[in-house]
């Protein structure tokens, strides 16, 4: 029996639905998402895009700022450039890893055979992730595709130190690296045979600004997010708090984030609060009633909650390491030593007692990433950076 034209239609229709919905589940699966996903729908610029660059690397509702930093660079304007993400990781010593690495290296070979000029970049921190996504960045190299890694972190120096083979070998393999310190990029040249081998890029971490739906109105709260272990000071914090006593008395301390096992006391103490892992949104949501965030780190490179949150016009309380003393300046915050519970107790109660101090320093917060941390300064760095390797390496 032969169909009409309009059956014909409405059946093709149909099996093009059921296509794409499997390609979906099936992307879904494997941790692979299409361009249209990974890119905000209010961030595509009216000019066609002739370049793709992907992001490999943690990304998603993850705690940590690699995963954010991937996030962000999804939803940012590029004039040229196509921006999607491919997650390479459920998390630590998580058995469905296989599941992403297979799905990377299957994204890796559909960009060998786009026509689309494109650049794959991963992004890396130390350990675990110079095994994972290192293995990608030499595949990806093999299979002639413009490749470059993004660091983070500030233990990376540490790693190079323990194991400068490796990392040289990685390194060496992609035709740019971009690092957020001085110290970082000291690092890979203390590894490499040859300076030249390895073309080093300085960046900053940036957020997105955006129209913010933070009010005037503050709760006397104070907020510390992200993966709560001693590489974040959580352990000082909480002896802080506990010096603080009844000082505190109409403020409560807010831990965000999920527990690391290098913290074996949780004490119960008056006006301190879980309130476990939480989604990016709902994080963000919380910053802007908030007046004070808290980071007394032991080891940081250039933190996104920080930024994000003197986006959202928190007052910091901080440590002098990383870049943090380039953002945190006294019109924003106060910076402590390490590891000096006393001292963080004492910048704590100094704030929470001068009220319009806070103020001042909320809207400082606020001015500063405007003026040198916005998203639209950074993306267009980026571009340019990101285009400059795709013409020298691509074909």
């Amino acid at each position: 029996m032969e169909l009409t034209d309009d059956e014909c239609d409405h059946a093709l229709g149909r099996e093009i639905k059921v296509h794409r919905k499997r390609r979906s589940l099936m992307n879904s699966y494997l941790g692979v998402q299409d361009d249209a996903e990974t890119t905000r729908p209010g961030a595509r610029s009216t000019s066609p895009k002739t370049v793709q660059v992907v992001h490999f690397g943690p990304q998603g509702e993850m705690p940590g700022g690699i995963a954010q930093v991937i996030n962000s660079y999804c939803t940012w304007k590029f004039e040229t450039v196509e921006v999607s993400g491919v997650r390479t990781t459920y998390g630590k010593r998580n058995r469905k890893d296989p599941i992403r690495f297979a799905a990377s290296v299957r994204r890796l070979m559909a960009l060998r055979l786009k026509k689309k000029r494109s650049l794959a970049i991963f992004h890396m921190s130390q350990r675990g992730s110079f095994v994972r996504e290192g293995s990608l960045v030499i595949l990806s190299r093999a299979l002639g595709i413009p490749t470059a890694v993004q660091l983070h972190g500030s233990e990376f120096p540490a790693h190079a130190d323990r194991h400068p083979r490796t990392t040289a070998w990685v390194l060496t393999s992609a035709h740019a690296v971009f690092t957020l310190t001085d110290k970082t990029s000291s690092a890979i040249k203390s590894v490499v045979r040859s300076p030249q081998d390895v073309r080093v890029i300085q960046i900053k971490n940036a957020v997105e600004i955006g129209e913010r739906p933070c009010g005037t109105t503050r709760t006397n709260s104070i907020v510390m997010a992200g993966e709560l272990g001693r590489r974040k000071g959580v352990d000082v914090a909480i002896r802080a708090w506990r010096q603080l006593g009844e000082c505190t008395d109409g403020w409560v301390l807010q831990l965000i984030g999920p527990r690391q096992s290098d913290i074996s006391e949780w004490p119960d103490l008056p006006r301190l609060e879980y309130a476990g892992v939480e989604s990016h949104q709902r994080l963000m949501d919380r910053l802007c009633k908030t007046k004070i965030a808290l980071l007394p780190a032991r080891h940081e490179a250039m933190p996104m909650f920080i930024l994000e949150a003197m986006a959202a016009g928190c007052a910091i309380i901080s440590t002098p390491v990383g870049q943090i003393p380039e953002v945190v300046t006294a019109d924003v915050g106060i910076l402590v030593g390490t590891d000096d519970a006393t001292a963080l107790a004492d910048a704590i109660q100094m704030l929470i007692a001068d009220e319009s101090r806070l103020s001042s320093m909320s809207r400082s917060s606020i001015g500063k990433i405007e003026a040198s941390y916005s998203s639209e300064k950074m993306a267009q760095k980026l571009e340019l950076e990101w285009l400059a390797i795709i013409n020298a390496f691509g074909k």
